[in-house]
């Protein structure tokens, strides 16, 4: 890195090429009007170097659009544990879960569109009935 000329002001500097460069003044050289140019003073300038550079923006002339081509299946079995249980239950049929196990029942039940009812069984587990 080139040596900062006596430019310094405000921690701004510029080298003989005329870019500008962060500077640090050390006691003797803020008394002497030297600055030298110092490097990264944090671990976020840092990562804002050794960021690749940004994707460019869409350009909409440029974008194929294709019609009636088929979306393809999904890939893989349920995405949910909870899904597989769901879809093997009947209506009036009933699991005796654990506390998380059965919210999280309740929860992929409601996005499935499934009614779901859950109460504490004495036993200290929740038990889910399907309707």
């Amino acid at each position: 890195m080139p040596r900062a000329k006596n430019q310094a002001t405000g921690g701004i500097a510029t080298d003989a090429t005329g870019a500008i460069q962060r500077v640090v003044r050390t006691s003797a050289g803020a008394a002497s009007g030297a600055a030298q140019p110092s490097g990264p003073t944090s671990v976020f300038d840092a990562a804002r170097r050794a960021k690749p550079p940004r994707a460019k923006t869409l350009d909409p002339s440029t974008v194929v659009i294709r019609s009636g081509v088929p979306i393809p299946e999904r890939n893989g079995g349920p995405s949910s544990p909870y899904t597989a249980v769901l879809e093997r239950m009947q209506a009036g049929d009933c699991v005796e879960l654990n506390d998380r196990q059965a919210a999280g029942l309740k929860s992929r039940a409601k996005a499935m569109g499934i009614k779901l009812v859950v109460r504490k069984l004495d036993n200290g587990l929740q038990g889910c009935w399907r309707q």
